[in-house]
């Protein structure tokens, strides 16, 4: 888990800060954070909790 918040925090996202699923793919989605997409993996996106 903590890997995966380091991650995060390197793109900018922090708690509180909005995360909007552009699409979902098999295997992940894309997500818009700030003003950026990437695309993450399955995992990834289970780590992150709304």
């Amino acid at each position: 888990m903590m890997i995966w918040t380091a991650f995060l925090f390197s793109l900018g996202c922090y708690s509180g800060e909005p995360i909007t699923v552009v699409s979902r793919v098999r295997g992940g989605c894309t997500v818009s954070i700030k003003d950026g997409r990437y695309n993450i993996d399955t995992d990834l996106a289970k780590a992150i909790s709304i």
